[in-house]
């Protein structure tokens, strides 16, 4: 397994930007889901980003810890939708991350692009997101 030299949790959350970020990989097991992201962005104002504008991150792992509940819609042609194994998914891009707060653990929800529109729905005690460089300014930054 890796070493990581960062890590970020949910108390950060709305410091990090998944926007365009794509999955590589996903493993899930009995205590944690382990998704494999190629970068992800790290806003300015997160504590531990030592720069003033946004950065990219180098190859990051994302782990949702304890999962209750995990599971992927396909949206194919109109109308038209079929679940999937979240294992299942190939080279997502991620369009937009939703965490929710819920009583004892979030909810968390991806919206991305595979071959199709598609959603994803996990619940958990909560996640961590490893990465051990910052490559450059984030693609949003001017």
């Amino acid at each position: 397994m890796n070493t990581f030299r960062y890590t970020a949790t949910d108390e950060t959350f709305d410091l990090l930007d998944f926007h365009d970020a794509v999955i590589d990989s996903i493993q899930v097991s009995d205590h944690e889901i382990v998704v494999e992201l190629e970068a992800v962005n790290i806003l300015a104002g997160h504590p531990l980003n030592p720069y003033s504008v946004a950065k990219s991150t180098d190859y990051c792992r994302l782990i949702f810890a304890h999962p209750s509940l995990s599971h992927a819609t396909l949206f194919q042609e109109e109308k038209s939708h079929r679940r999937m194994e979240c294992t299942d998914l190939q080279d997502l891009e991620i369009l937009q991350f939703e965490r929710i707060q819920q009583e004892d653990c979030y909810l968390y929800i991806i919206l991305g692009l595979d071959s199709h529109f598609c959603k994803w729905v996990i619940q958990a005690k909560g996640f961590s997101l490893h990465w051990s460089e910052f490559n450059g300014d984030a693609w949003f930054v001017d």
